[in-house]
């Protein structure tokens, strides 16, 4: 008896199922286009679940600093610096915190840039993102020596294998990562010449590789980053714009120089650009 009647359920269950695929064909047959175009839509939806992981947060989120730490006040060196001023810079990058990492940041830049690694460039970098504080943490949630916000140091542990452990307060995991999210922004930006090229990336870093596409895309020369392109407010608040124009001549005309001089390697603009810009 319980036979017959599991017998009777599969028989039921195999014409419901003959039913729905003669259902699905004749609205095939009927609609053809419209049926491609469900089924291309499902598609899409499903091709977007799978690579939206590994699309940058920079990239699809509202314009919001990966440093936020607070930074002294500075102006961009000139030949009118104070001598006073540019030592007390000099003498906050001699720390024995800056030190300490010295060798470590360099090994980390070769392994991914190559021998001409601008070192001085990162190391002006993360004193400018958290003054080589491997504690801090800023009041949007940015950690670490390279300050990278949660969803930054998410999707980029899912992109390298040797950043897979997800550790922004680790030193080691934050200069390395640092270094690997410079490249991938400066191989995805076209400048005029290395300096600028370096600044656009910077400004990425900081602010989002989208803004960087709007201001090239409003801008009279897209090549440019320094009192040109990166001027360009694409839409963000006065607060954030003024910081990423900020951001990148910092690092790159005001610190960078001076860790050039103590040694710690090339930097990414010559030091002639301190007297100029």
């Amino acid at each position: 008896m319980k036979n017959k009647k599991h017998d009777d359920r599969s028989r039921r269950n195999q014409r419901n199922w003959r039913t729905t695929f003669s259902w699905l064909s004749a609205l095939k047959q009927r609609w053809p286009k419209t049926i491609a175009f469900i089924n291309g839509g499902i598609f899409f939806v499903f091709f977007l679940a799978l690579i939206f992981p590994l699309i940058p947060p920079q990239w699809y989120t509202e314009n919001e600093p990966i440093a936020a730490a607070p930074q002294p006040e500075v102006s961009i060196p000139s030949d009118s610096e104070s001598p006073e001023e540019l030592a007390k810079i000099q003498a906050e990058q001699n720390t024995p915190d800056a030190r300490k990492y010295r060798h470590q940041l360099r090994q980390e830049a070769h392994m991914v840039w190559g021998l001409d690694a601008p070192v001085s460039t990162f190391a002006a970098q993360i004193h400018q993102e958290s003054m080589w504080n491997e504690t801090i943490k800023s009041r949007v949630g940015a950690e670490g020596l390279s300050q990278f916000m949660p969803a930054t140091a998410t999707w980029i542990s899912r992109l390298y294998d040797d950043l897979k452990q997800n550790q922004p307060t680790n030193p080691i995991w934050s200069m390395r990562a640092l270094v690997r999210y410079d490249k991938f922004l400066y191989d995805r930006v076209v400048a005029a010449n290395p300096c600028e090229r370096m600044a656009f990336a910077l400004s990425a870093y900081n602010g989002g590789l989208g803004w960087v596409f709007k201001r090239k895309e409003k801008s009279k020369d897209p090549l440019v980053c320094f009192n040109e392109t990166c001027d360009i407010n694409p839409g963000i608040t006065p607060g954030n714009q003024k910081e990423n124009v900020d951001y990148p001549r910092r690092i790159l005309l005001l610190h960078a120089p001076l860790y050039v001089r103590d040694g710690w390697g090339p930097e990414s603009c010559k030091t002639t650009l301190l007297a100029s810009r």
